[in-house]
């Protein structure tokens, strides 16, 4: 477990590792084999750096798991009590960025937005067929993607997203 600004961190960890590849020695940059950021990411904002900083800390065959929050289930319908606290402008700013700051002062993200970043990050920004394991160009897959609440508040489940991507 580690305490520390997300992409501070992973700066960090991706400057161990490129000393570590340039020396014989590789005991002081890690790879790991699982990197979890279970209700982490609804503190971030964008998460272009951080999906694509993670990328080369996995090993192969290592695992990303993680949740973000969202405002409305897949289906459209509403699933949290304070949906009408959003304003006009925060919902045009989920369909322009894919992501939005609510009146929690958490992020939530479109799933379009997320699938965007993991196929841009995940792939060295190829454009290759929708983060599916059939393409052969993919670098990952998705072993899970689904809805998720990962939080109760107010009485009421958190609507969000659960991502378990494995490295190729």
């Amino acid at each position: 477990l580690y305490t520390e600004e997300v992409n501070t961190w992973l700066t960090k960890q991706l400057e161990n590792s490129s000393s570590s590849s340039s020396s014989s020695s590789s005991s002081s940059g890690k790879l790991y084999d699982l990197i979890m950021a279970v209700d982490v990411f609804s503190y971030i904002g964008d998460l272009e750096q951080t999906i694509a900083k993670i990328y080369p800390l996995l090993k192969p065959n290592g695992h990303l798991v993680f949740t973000a929050e969202t405002t409305r289930s897949s289906s459209g319908r509403s699933s949290r009590s304070g949906d009408n606290n959003i304003n006009e402008i925060s919902l045009k700013s989920i369909t322009t960025k894919g992501y939005t700051l609510l009146p929690s002062g958490r992020f939530c993200y479109s799933k379009e937005y997320l699938d965007t970043i993991l196929e841009t990050s995940f792939n060295d920004g190829s454009n290759s067929s929708s983060s599916s394991s059939s393409s052969s160009s993919s670098r990952y897959k998705v072993e899970v993607s689904r809805e998720f609440s990962p939080r109760i508040e107010e009485g009421e489940p958190t609507p969000g997203l659960l991502y378990i991507i494995e490295k190729l």
